[in-house]
């Protein structure tokens, strides 16, 4: 709600403070980042947007948000747990791929992973041109999230992707428990 918050950073001995700013409703977070980079601390922002917004509108909504914020920002990632409902659920199917195998041609529909690397690939440069200097990360996906940030690298690499963030919350299905495998794929890429 954009107080205070240097006593929390303090008492848990922080460095960074992590703010979601929400896509929708009103939000002092803005406040809170000047307030809290001018007493020194680092801020990581992850910027959600509704999942029903094609590619170029999460773009446009990066432009005018993050323009507010960056002269705060440490970090920006693109999206919060958009693998999960944001708006509506993570899309997928919204383009084909088509590859050519054997002399064949073989197309099918997207997967939600490989429609949030068309959002990256839209975003990422209004990030860099932006926030220059703030570290440019990949995912924020949930504990389930495994799979998706698997898929939204099928194409290979993303451009510009300085940091792929994956939430592991300890829970029963994903989250801690998969750290190491998560670990491992994250450093081969």
């Amino acid at each position: 709600n954009g107080g205070d918050v240097n006593g929390f950073l303090q008492a848990h001995h922080a460095s960074v403070l992590r703010i979601v700013v929400p896509y929708r409703g009103a939000t002092n977070a803005l406040g809170c980042a000047r307030q809290t980079a001018a007493d020194g601390y680092r801020i990581y922002l992850s910027i959600q947007y509704n999942n029903r917004w094609r590619p170029a509108q999460v773009a446009a909504y990066f432009r005018r948000t993050l323009t507010r914020y960056a002269p705060y920002a440490w970090a920006v990632s693109v999206g919060n747990e958009q693998d999960l409902v944001q708006g509506g659920p993570a899309p997928h199917g919204r383009s084909t791929v088509c590859r050519r195998q054997a002399g064949r041609l073989s197309c099918r529909p997207t997967t939600a992973g490989e429609d949030y690397r068309a959002v990256w690939n839209a975003v990422e440069p209004v990030l860099r041109q932006i926030a220059p200097r703030a570290i440019r990360v990949y995912g924020e996906t949930s504990p389930f999230g495994f799979p998706f940030l698997e898929d939204s690298y099928l194409a290979g690499r993303a451009r510009g992707a300085q940091a792929i963030a994956f939430h592991c919350y300890d829970v029963k299905n994903g989250g801690v428990s998969i750290v190491p495998q998560v670990a491992r794929w994250a450093a081969a890429h």
